[in-house]
């Protein structure tokens, strides 16, 4: 009885082992194996001892060819400042236009121009990727519009939505490209000629695919050479369209009509929203003018001895009981308190400034020529103080010698440039320059 159990017992290990070696060397199987022909097992072939199967198995376990090592890739992590795609050597930012301010989770990304496409910066200025240069028929930049999934950007003569650093879709134009603004998916371009001007909507698609679209929804074309659009806090769909020539309008882009004329008003070159609903403000040259959109009342007025280049609202806890208005001229930066309309502080800095607060933080961010400068407010009545700066030749360079790891520039600044890390970049000279 045990001797029979013990033979059914290596039967059925033969019965397994020929099974295993009619898988392993069927013909689909076959055509993969490098080993010599006579090693190959036929259906008609009748090995039946555990020995010979034993022998088969091992044949073709050394005739399989050797399994190759992995390549090793190299780790191109977006986020590092070495491996960032084409990356910027002494140019940080043009003064115009304004740059655009990308609301993360727990953080932010600024999106500053170049000539001929744009770059992305981490909060501590540090060079994040640039995009693909511009196609040379479209010009150079005119504005820019930035979202978490994508950025527009605005050309003499087309307009290029980005997907990171990549184009994926350009719509050629006639006009400058003078302002563009988002809702979501949907893009508002403005372009401008001498004597009209035009307003085109884009709905984007599919953008966390990988064939992202674009198409025009709609297009409509003013008398007036309108330069900028502000969109009042609370409106949904609704637009004010201004020009230096004409009133400024309130228009709704989705129905395509006129809501209303603001016909009482100065000659008005830009305008900016306000925190509080219904509220908009409008700059004509020096004197800022705070109206009630909803009832068509302005407030009050701020003076200034210059003309105004940028307004902007902090709207963060530091705030207190204070309304801080930034208002940034050709003399500096004014800091206004909206509650009692008198100054609180001043700061110099140099002309062509524009000046952006962070939503929800005391920061704000200071553009100028080829300079960056995050701004650090400690209280709300004091002056903000430097964060941190990061700044280039604000004119053209007149001679570069190469170093080790980089290379000197000298313009109005004597700047070393590193091609390892722009936390390394530092500048030799003192002062301005000459």
């Amino acid at each position: 009885m045990v001797v029979s159990t013990r033979k059914n017992r290596f039967n059925s290990t033969d019965a397994t082992l020929k099974s295993l070696d009619e898988d392993l060397l069927s013909p689909s199987k076959r055509a993969i194996d490098d080993g010599p022909a006579d090693n190959d097992v036929h259906e008609g072939d009748s090995s039946s001892s555990s020995s010979s199967s034993s022998s088969t198995a091992s044949t073709t376990s050394s005739s399989s060819p050797p399994s190759k090592k992995p390549r090793l890739k190299p780790d191109l992590n977006p986020s590092s400042t070495l491996y960032s795609p084409f990356p910027p050597l002494g140019l940080v930012t043009l003064p115009t236009p304004p740059l655009s301010i990308v609301r993360h989770a727990s953080t932010y990304n600024l999106v500053v121009p170049l000539p001929t496409g744009f770059q992305t910066l981490n909060p501590s200025l540090r060079p994040i990727f640039k995009s693909r240069s511009l196609p040379r028929v479209l010009g150079t930049v005119t504005s820019i519009e930035a979202t978490s999934k994508c950025v527009a950007v605005g050309c003499e003569r087309g307009l290029c939505f980005y997907r990171r650093a990549e184009v994926f879709c350009t719509f050629p134009t006639q006009d400058p490209v003078t302002f563009l603004m988002s809702f979501g998916p949907v893009f508002l371009s403005l372009t401008t000629s001498s004597s009209s001007s035009t307003l085109t909507v884009y709905s984007l698609s599919d953008l966390s695919s990988s064939t992202p679209a674009a198409e025009v929804v709609s297009t409509q074309t003013f008398p007036a050479p309108y330069t900028s659009l502000v969109h009042p806090t609370g409106y949904v769909n609704k637009v004010i369209l201004i020009c230096p020539n004409s009133p400024p309008i309130l228009y709704n882009f989705k129905t395509k009509k006129v809501i209303y004329t603001f016909s009482n008003l100065p000659p008005i070159h830009s305008g900016w929203p306000t925190p509080p609903p219904d509220c908009v403000c409008f700059a004509s040259s020096g004197t800022l003018t705070f109206l009630n959109v909803k009832l068509d009342l302005q407030l009050f007025t701020l003076s200034h001895p210059t003309a105004v280049t940028s307004v902007s609202f902090r709207v963060d806890s530091g705030v207190g009981r204070f309304s801080p208005c930034l208002v940034t001229t050709a003399e500096g930066l004014t800091v206004w308190d909206l509650r009692t309309r008198t100054i609180t502080s001043k700061r110099a800095q140099g002309a062509n400034h524009h000046l952006t607060s962070v939503r929800g933080e005391a920061l704000a961010i200071s553009q100028g020529p080829n300079v960056l400068e995050s701004l650090l407010f400690d209280s709300p009545t004091a002056p903000p103080r430097v964060l941190r700066q990061r700044r280039g030749h604000s004119g053209p360079v007149a001679a570069v010698e190469g170093t080790g790891d980089g290379f000197v520039t000298l313009g109005r600044r004597l700047i070393e440039v590193s091609l390892k890390s722009s936390a390394l970049d530092r500048e030799w000279s003192q002062g301005r320059g000459v």
